[in-house]
């Protein structure tokens, strides 16, 4: 998996995300905070409920990809992967950091910029 700022190709192709969607591989458009719920469908078909598969059909990806994006040393992408009110927030705004340096900081590059 190749990631460069907020994106990662996957072996199914291309997703894209900012602070609030994530475009997957299939085109379509999810919110970023129902896209970390990818890992429980990912799980749930690992564990034989094919009743799940459709949810990762639908985005373009498939069980390994999303596998794949968990494992990931990216801090971004682990922000991707990450549930909702367990991702880095600015410990200034609040608001949730996507680079890897305001999330190594603690603080957003706003924030940052007025701290000092």
């Amino acid at each position: 998996m190749t990631v460069t700022a907020m994106q990662a190709q996957t072996k199914s192709g291309l997703i894209r995300w900012d602070g609030r969607k994530v475009q997957c591989p299939s085109g379509v458009v999810v919110k970023t905070k129902t896209f970390a719920s990818v890992q429980f469908v990912a799980k749930e078909i690992r564990a034989g409920y094919e009743t799940f598969v459709p949810h990762l059909t639908e985005l373009g990806l498939t069980v390994e990809d999303v596998e794949e994006l968990a494992g990931s040393s990216d801090p971004a992408t682990k922000q991707l992967m990450t549930r909702d009110r367990e991702r880095v927030r600015c410990s200034r705004c609040g608001r949730v950091l996507w680079d890897g340096e305001s999330i190594a900081a603690g603080m957003g590059p706003e924030c940052r910029g007025r701290a000092r």
